[in-house]
């Protein structure tokens, strides 16, 4: 499904390899996730001439602390990161979403 968005021109964005919260994870392993999930998603959007690099927060949240928050804040910087604002309400059901974005880019 990723290959066929990004095929479709959709930019797609790193939201950490396996939806982590940082609310809930140490600095140093959410770290870890953005980098895993980069692999991925570098991977899918090389193939474009310029991209910037996007990151989204799983379930929004920023940190649990100032100091949390700041640390990666910068590191994402660091890393040539653009954080995104929230777009969807999470309400919404994954498949919906699929679907949706699926009907826009064709089968």
């Amino acid at each position: 499904m990723l290959h066929q968005w990004s095929d479709a021109g959709v930019i797609l964005g790193n939201h950490t390899f396996s939806h982590a919260d940082l609310n809930n994870v140490s600095v140093t392993e959410f770290k870890k996730e953005i980098v895993k999930g980069e692999v991925v998603t570098r991977r899918l959007m090389q193939p474009r001439e310029l991209y910037q690099l996007h990151f989204r927060y799983p379930y929004t949240h920023t940190g649990d602390s100032e100091a949390k928050k700041s640390e990666i804040e910068r590191f994402l910087i660091r890393r040539g990161y653009k954080v995104t604002p929230h777009t969807i309400d999470s309400a919404l059901s994954s498949r919906t979403l699929s679907n949706s974005a699926l009907h826009l880019t064709g089968p």
